[in-house]
């Protein structure tokens, strides 16, 4: 069982380190900015305040698989 945390734990850390060092930020809304190709100001006009790291989660989410 304890292995099976590792494993998971491993498989997290990699895929946040492949995403960091694709976007170049570990930050959710920095992310959603350059996969939307824009800048922050732009983004935080897309909101109507500054976005949660939630909302760009979310956000991301429906770009990268449609939902």
């Amino acid at each position: 069982m304890i292995r099976l945390a590792i494993v998971l734990v491993i498989l997290v850390a990699a895929a946040y380190g492949a995403l960091t060092f694709y976007y170049g930020t570990g930050d959710p809304c920095g992310m959603l900015a350059k996969e939307q190709d824009s800048t922050w100001e732009e983004l935080s006009r897309a909101f109507s305040e500054e976005p949660t790291a939630r909302q760009c989660v979310d956000e991301l989410w429906r770009e990268w698989f449609g939902g």
